[in-house]
């Protein structure tokens, strides 16, 4: 994922802007300079052809982009412009020094330990100083790797065995995910083995352009994942599953003996209820008398949202889809922290949305979309999925 390697992928954009349809930035700013298209012209000029000095201004442009990949997804000349970005920052990081190093260095240390309690227990410290930590939800007493390890049998005759990732939302976050995700898995069946020594997906240094750091940590987590014996890799988040199935391939040279091991992986790699569904397991919630919707993030496949919709259909509640399910909530991960302003913009739209529906619950599968749409509607009940279908 370096610039240079996209320097003659850029000239397929045709400049058409239909990227401005699906662009968040775009929607909040009301200016085509936050256009992908935009951000293709001046990543040329400043950072390949450098016809431009690096500004503040095309910082900020840049810096405003929230990987959404909503561009990437429907640009008809197939350019990857949120890989471009990312190799952008990454290019800009290379000498940068103070701050912004520091933060950097710090995300990389801490993330490869899966270290949410580290960054918890300096909060107010070098976290706070970093720009890290603040704003967050609140990080849980008891991750979920400290309840569950090892293998948890199915309940009743087997029906399959999984490995289950958990990334940091769901271990440090919100637990309560991950322990519905073992308790729907397991009592329709499916024995599930929590893989040893894994660790964050990257997606928060890639965001940053620390596409090494990012690198190390996958390939710590497929080695991992390589040595378990499942025939399915359950993941609840739909961030990283994008990172796993969309770029871990990239991240690697060619002829690096990783990739052999990636391209085993990505045959297994399933969301929960599509595995679930091919098992043929029916799911039925506890949830009475309740209207759910399903806020549908911006890193979604979207291959797996007609099962998770089948699976609160055939709960007791009654699922209401919102008129625009997969519009961005503005939390961009932790992009919000920064750029308050437009992501609040970008939160009013998705909390009208929500509110006309007259749900009483919305789920959604990103930990991230879920604190934030919580924030915006204190007095509902946001969750993931299999919280609701496990009845919490």
């Amino acid at each position: 994922m370096k610039l240079t390697d996209y320097s003659e992928i850029i000239s397929r954009c045709s400049q058409c802007s239909f990227c401005q349809e699906y662009c968040p930035s775009f929607q909040a700013m009301g200016t085509e300079n936050f256009l992908a298209k935009h951000r293709m012209n001046l990543i040329r000029e400043v950072l390949i052809d450098k016809t431009m000095p690096e500004s503040d201004r095309f910082r900020e442009i840049l810096d405003k982009c929230l990987l959404c990949t909503n561009c990437t997804r429907n640009c008809f000349s197939l350019v990857p412009i949120d890989e471009i970005v990312i190799a952008a920052r990454s290019e800009m990081l290379k000498n940068q020094k103070g701050l912004g190093a520091l933060k950097r260095g710090f995300m990389s240390r801490v993330l490869s330990e899966k270290g949410l309690r580290s960054i918890a227990g300096m909060a107010g410290s070098l976290a706070g100083k970093v720009g890290i930590g603040k704003n967050m939800p609140q990080i849980s007493s008891k991750p979920f790797d400290s309840i569950y390890k090892g293998t948890i049998k199915a309940e009743g005759e087997q029906r399959g065995r999984v490995a289950y990732y958990t990334g940091c939302g769901s271990n440090f976050l919100f637990p309560d995910v991950g322990a519905s995700v073992v308790r729907v898995l397991t009592a329709n069946g499916i024995e599930v083995v929590i893989p040893e020594n894994i660790t964050c997906c990257g997606l928060p240094l890639i965001s940053e352009g620390d596409i090494d750091g990012a690198a190390d940590m996958m390939r710590r987590n497929i080695e991992a994942l390589s040595e378990v014996d499942a025939e399915a890799i359950v993941m609840d988040c739909t961030s990283c599953r994008m990172m796993f199935i969309k770029k871990a391939q990239k991240m690697f040279g060619k002829d690096d003996p990783i990739q052999e091991k990636i391209i085993q992986l990505l045959l297994k790699i399933k969301e929960p209820s599509a595995y679930m569904t091919e098992k043929g397991c029916a799911v039925q919630s506890k949830s009475a008398t309740k209207k759910v919707t399903m806020h549908i993030p911006c890193h979604s496949d979207r291959s797996a949202e007609k099962n998770l919709v089948a699976m609160l259909k055939s709960s007791s509640a009654e699922y209401v889809a919102m008129d625009n399910p997969e519009s961005c909530c503005g939390a961009g991960g932790t992009f919000y922290m920064n750029n308050s302003d437009m992501s609040e913009k970008l939160r009013k739209i998705k909390v009208d949305d929500i509110k006309a529906t007259g749900a009483d619950i919305i789920v959604t599968e990103c930990p991230m979309c879920r604190f934030y749409i919580q924030l915006g509607l204190p007095d509902k009940k946001v969750m993931h999925p299999f919280e609701f279908m496990a009845g919490e």
